[in-house]
Order: structure tokens, then sequence, then C-alpha cells
């Protein structure tokens, strides 16, 4: 009565043939579509049952716990040695022109972060552009839309030590620094 033609390669169900003369137009008939489709239904939850798929599960849920394990290493390692490192490597690039210090280990990058005005709190950088700069607002406050004088007061305002709280509630301003990166290569 039913015949489901499926693509050999992806595996993709292409269409359902059903005898030509089949229609839903009894309870009988309404019964046996919605029992088809239970029986698919239950097909797919005993799939996901099965000792391999659960196994697979654990497997890939161990494996997670495994990763963050080595990532909290990885964090320690760095918050430990990247002062050590940072000099080591400075010393070694002194004088040249490259900023990046290379072993078969792993590199030591620095790189210029340029300044930048960032928003801390949003709920208080919308009632500051309310009031100083609407056009920044539009479904939330962008500083990117500001314009450069209303920027450069703001950035002029959070350097003084008098700063208005609404002003420093709302936005810090991060001066240019050096950043480092530690890599070891390591890909998946």
């Amino acid at each position: 009565m039913m015949n489901f033609v499926v693509d050999n390669e992806t595996g993709e169900v292409v269409s359902l043939s059903v005898d030509d003369d089949f229609q839903v137009d009894s309870l009988e008939a309404c019964e046996w579509v919605l029992k088809k489709i239970m029986e698919q239904e239950a097909a797919v939850i005993a799939v996901e049952q099965t000792e391999a798929v659960v196994a697979a599960r654990a497997v890939l849920n161990n494996a997670e716990a495994l990763k963050l394990s080595h990532q909290r290493k990885i964090e320690a390692l760095k918050r430990r040695f990247s002062p050590e490192l940072e000099a080591f490597a400075k010393g070694e690039l002194e004088g040249q022109k490259i900023k990046t210090f290379k072993t078969l280990y792993g590199s030591i990058s620095f790189r210029i972060v340029p300044e930048r005005l960032c928003v801390k709190d949003e709920g208080h950088a919308i009632k500051w552009a309310k009031r100083n700069a609407q056009n920044s607002i539009q479904e939330k406050f962008l500083i990117s839309i500001l314009d450069n004088k209303t920027k450069n007061d703001l950035i002029q305002q959070l350097k003084d030590s008098d700063t208005h709280k609404s002003v420093a509630s709302a936005f810090e301003f991060k001066e240019e620094h050096e950043a480092m990166t530690i890599e070891s290569e390591v890909s998946a």
C-alpha cells in the first residue's frame, strides 16, 4: 500500500508512493496515516536510544569534559608564565622589525591595540545618547555612529578625573596598548 522512494546516495526520501485510490476519507484511513507517522517517530526515538548512540553521546560528553580540563590547564600555564614569556620574547625580538617570536613549540606575538571607546552599560549609554547624541540610537546604542566631535568630547570626559557619574557608568575608554598572543599552532 505504501513505499518510500529513497535516493541511494543521500538517503533522502524523494517521494512517497501510495496506492492511487488511497484517500483520507474515513476514520480508518486517518488512523492509518497517523499510525504510520507514529511508527516513524517511534523509529527515530529507537535509533536515539540504541546502545551505540547512547555510548557515542557519552563519549562526546566525556571528550568535552576532558577538553575543558585541558583548556583550564592551558589558561593556568598562560596565567603563570605570560609575564616571563613576554619578557623573554621581547628580549629576543629587540632590535628586529618582526613582532613574533617563533619556536618549534609555538609562537609569541605582539600587536598594538588602538585606543577605543567602549560601552560598559548599554542602559546608561542609551540614556546618555538620548540627551547628547540622538542619532547614535538605532535598535541599540552604537558608538560607531557618533560624530567625531561627540566621540572626542566623550573620551575627554572619561579622561577627566571629575567625570560625571552617568558617563563613567555608561562608557569606558581603553588606551592604546600592546597585546600578546601565545599560540602553539595546534589545530584540529
